[in-house]
This record gives C-alpha cells, structure tokens and sequence, in this order.
C-alpha cells in the first residue's frame, strides 16, 4: 500500500518507520525551537504534514512507549483518530504528566502513526430489541439456560465418573451379556466404543436386565455367572 503525504510546514520530516516490523511511524515535532511544558500542561505541536489515507481506512495517533514511560510526555486524547477524508496539517496535544518541567526539541519524535482498516456500519434505529440475560450487569436476573439440541444430545451420551467405573465391569463380562441376551459381540463393541448402550442402559432405559423398561440400579449392580 502506498499512502501520499505532502510537507506544508517548513522543517517538517516525513514519517518513518524506525524498523522493519514496527506497527507504527514515528510523527516529529515540526518546532522552531525547544517547548517547555509545565507539570499538566499540554502543547499541541504541530507535525508539519498532511496525509492522504484512502476510503476504508484510518489513522491513529498513539503515544511513544519510551516518552510517556520515562518522561511522562504522552497525547493528552490518549488516541488521536485521523479520518481519511482529513487534509489538514496533522497536531499532537502532547500532555506532561509527570511532575516536572518537560522539554520538547525541534525534530524530536513524540508520537506514532498506525494506518488500520474501519468498518463503517449503516446505523439503523430501533424502538425495542431483546437484551440478553448479563447484558444489563449484576442486576440482570439469573435463571438456567435453555440447552441447544446439539447440547442437549450431547449430554445423553456423557459418562458420570461412577459410570466410567462401570464400564471396565461391563466389558469384561461382554461375554455373559452375548450369551444371555444374543449380542453379536462385533456389533456390542460397536456399541460399547460410541458410548451409546451404557448409558442408556445405565440410566435404565435400555432393558437388558431386570425385564423390559426397568434397566438396571448402578447401586445394586451385580454380574451373574
């Protein structure tokens, strides 16, 4: 992407990246001579530039990790937004938050450009919409959610930690249960792997022992030789 600048200040410097992977430009001080800024003053210094971003796009002013962090000098708007239909001669409103006097020299970089795509969205008005459960904070009320069907048939086929006990039981006796019941025993490990038959079984909805619809009691569980 190329992005056309124009100088309209005289000792103006374009942006530069200071290294190849840096996300953002650094913006100099277009100055004639040092500013002092005060403790909680703010300057707004003029850049010297003006910047033609394309449709789609935007530019943002941040602060310099390095300045604010050792000097306290930062933008006093914490994030300056440049629109892309903006012509003007860029400025920064530096702000001094440290507590002692701070200077600004003529060519000093004080800030960083970054040039990132927008979503500009068509803002429709609406008289009512629906507020999700949380969305209005602690007050909201509080109730169980409804499970999906994917969810819901999910946890059909879920195995309790008692249950998973029961399974190293069930497969070691596969061959009472083919020969009390005729399960083809291919078709049982079929079965068995896809976690199906135990736990219909183990819920008592699958008949195998103690008569049909009755199931069996995971408490009262006992093989029968």
């Amino acid at each position: 992407m190329k992005i056309k600048y124009t100088i309209v200040r005289p000792g103006a410097q374009a942006p530069q990246y200071a290294t190849e992977g840096a996300a953002g430009s650094d913006l100099r001080a277009c100055l004639p001579e040092p500013v002092t800024l005060a403790p909680g003053e703010t300057y707004l210094v003029p850049i010297g530039i003006s910047m033609e971003i394309p449709a789609g796009y935007v530019g943002l002013v941040y602060a310099r990790s390095g300045l604010a962090t050792r000097r306290g000098l930062a933008p006093a708007n914490k994030v300056g937004v440049i629109d892309s239909d903006y012509r003007g001669e860029f400025f920064v409103p530096i702000h001094n938050h440290s507590g002692a006097a701070a200077v600004i020299e003529p060519g000093e970089r004080i800030a960083q450009l970054i040039i990132t795509p927008i979503v500009t969205p068509y803002l429709r008005r609406q008289s009512v919409f629906p507020i999700p459960v949380g969305a209005t904070g602690a007050s909201a009320p509080r109730g169980p959610r409804k499970k999906s069907a994917a969810e819901q048939n999910s946890a059909a086929f879920s195995l309790f930690p008692s249950e998973l006990f029961l399974v190293s039981v069930w497969v070691l006796d596969i061959g009472v249960v083919q020969c009390r019941h005729g399960v083809a025993p291919e078709r049982l490990d079929i079965l068995l792997s896809q976690g199906l038959l135990l736990r219909l079984f183990l819920r008592g909805q699958f008949p195998l022992f103690g008569g049909p619809g009755k199931g069996i009691d995971p408490v009262h569980f006992q093989l029968i030789h």
